[in-house]
């Protein structure tokens, strides 16, 4: 009787073990993976599929949420490290994607694209080019579904032969659009800061255009000393000579110098004050010698 007691303590401690493992794993989406490589060597060029997007039928749901991270360096081989952190789903008839990138090799960044493989469109991964390749591996870890391939490596050329035209003919940029927001209370950078380059030689370059509601420029030395009694104002005659022989106005810099090392938006800012403040004193001036000159013809 013991014996029998035992058994179906064992069994009911088995079945409750099992259901207990199956509750606590892991999902089935989530991956620790070491990328397979087929023809990645030096002067190659590949991309990685993340998963399949839609192309004109409704799709189940595709994503890849994770780190990609590209690397070598050993004894013999040249330091290089691209880390990518990739947030992309495709559901529906919709697809929504973006990547953040590290870059510790000078060169090309990871790019996110489209393209067509045995048939299927994929969003994938540009794989960072260089002469020297990734040779110690490509490293994934994070959650990843796909209706098709995921994850899958493939080399489009090599010393400029096509390997496989498929993908490599229907390559096409994919602008990021998903939503991604960091909120700091204090961030310190000590170096230089550049968007859109990577040899900013000023606190913040930014290669492009910017758009912001207010900027405030803190100048030093605002002209308000052109209104003191002791300020020397310069005649119009002066001024009229200097034009002539400079081809701008005075303590105003000159379009070469303007075209070649930019021009400071606190300081033109200064100038430009003070040219206007100058043109109102002329303004005053002739304002009091017509009242003048109305007055004797009264």
């Amino acid at each position: 009787m013991k014996k029998i007691v035992y058994l179906i303590f064992c069994l009911i401690f088995s079945i409750f073990s099992l259901y207990a493992q199956e509750k606590s794993a892991p999902a089935s989406f989530y991956i620790h993976l070491n990328l397979v490589t087929p023809g990645n060597t030096d002067y190659t060029e590949g991309v990685i599929l993340l998963h399949e997007i839609y192309n004109g039928v409704n799709i189940n749901e595709n994503f890849v949420i994770g780190k990609l991270m590209a690397k070598r360096g050993t004894t013999y081989s040249g330091n290089r490290l691209n880390i990518v952190d990739i947030n992309s789903k495709s559901a529906y008839t919709e697809t929504y994607a973006g990547i953040t990138t590290v870059n510790y090799h000078q060169g090309n960044d990871w790019e996110l694209i489209t393209c067509t493989y045995l048939g299927k469109k994929y969003l994938a991964l540009k794989v960072p080019y260089s002469v020297a390749h990734h040779d110690t591996g490509f490293f994934f870890e994070g959650w990843a579904q796909s209706t098709s391939e995921r994850l899958k490596y493939i080399a489009t050329v090599t010393n400029g032969v096509v390997l496989n035209q498929e993908v490599h003919g229907s390559i096409l940029p994919y602008v990021s659009n998903s939503y991604q927001k960091m909120d700091y209370a204090n961030v310190n950078f000590t170096g230089n800061v550049g968007i859109g380059t990577m040899a900013p030689q000023e606190k913040l370059v930014v290669k492009g255009k910017i758009i912001a509601e207010e900027i405030k420029v803190q100048a030093v030395k605002w002209p308000d000393y052109v209104f003191k009694p002791e300020y020397k104002l310069p005649s119009l005659s002066e001024t009229e000579q200097f034009i002539k022989a400079n081809g701008h106005l005075p303590d105003v810099p000159n379009a070469t110098d303007v075209e070649t090392n930019g021009v400071s938006l606190g300081e033109m800012n200064k100038i430009l004050l003070k040219k206007v403040e100058e043109l109102t004193l002329h303004l005053i001036q002739q304002q009091k010698q017509i009242k003048e000159l109305q007055s004797k013809e009264k």
